[in-house]
């Protein structure tokens, strides 16, 4: 049995967010996989998912992301957010 700082749920999120996130990169975008990779990596990110990533910063990711799809000219970056995350959740330290 192994054990982690973060909950179970939280592994299966970002598991599959980084399911989908390779997905798009590589099916919608046309990245290469090890392209995407690098990026991915060197962005720091990769770090970020590895110590869990604070689910408040949500918005925060969202601009990003959209920041880049600007400079890379992915696609149009529309304005405004909904936001269905029904209220905070409160940051365990360990």
């Amino acid at each position: 049995m192994m054990t982690t700082a973060y909950s179970e749920l939280y592994l299966d999120d970002a598991m599959n967010n980084l399911g989908d996130m390779v997905d798009f990169a590589v099916h919608d975008l046309g990245y290469e996989p090890d392209e995407f990779f690098n990026w991915f990596i060197s962005s720091g990110i990769a770090s970020r998912f590895e110590k869990g990533i604070d689910i408040n910063l949500a918005e925060e990711a969202v601009n990003r992301a959209c920041q880049l799809i600007e400079e890379l000219g992915c696609g149009t970056v529309l304005n405004g957010m909904l936001d269905y995350y029904p209220q905070k959740e409160e940051v365990q330290k360990i």
